[in-house]
């Protein structure tokens, strides 16, 4: 599922990670479709560049703080990419992902 979420600066912070959160709770109380086909048990929060951010809080506050019952945030992955810039003025972009467990 991708979340679209409140921009700065017409939206002050943390309007993005509420955002964010309320995914989460609007997930747990879904239609019926899609608790039959989404494993509920194993979940990941993924988000690449400003997402990754929003990503990472959302995530360890619904992991730790919310009642997201019947989800299990297993982990985040945060997506980022590098820009190198060559002895040429070419840029180069290096794309690596980092993935942070929160239960075994």
């Amino acid at each position: 599922m991708s979340v679209e979420y409140r921009l700065a600066p017409e939206h002050r912070l943390p309007a993005a990670s509420d955002d964010a959160i309320e995914a989460t709770h609007f997930i747990k109380n879904i239609e019926v479709w899609f608790k039959e086909y989404a494993d509920y048990s194993s979940c990941y929060v993924m988000g690449q560049s400003d997402g990754g951010n929003i990503a990472y809080h959302a995530g360890l506050r619904s992991a730790h703080f919310d009642d997201i019952e019947p989800l299990k945030i297993k982990g985040l992955i945060y997506f980022t990419a590098q820009v190198l810039v060559g002895l040429l003025g070419q840029s180069l972009n290096l794309y690596r992902s980092m993935m942070i467990l929160l239960y075994h």
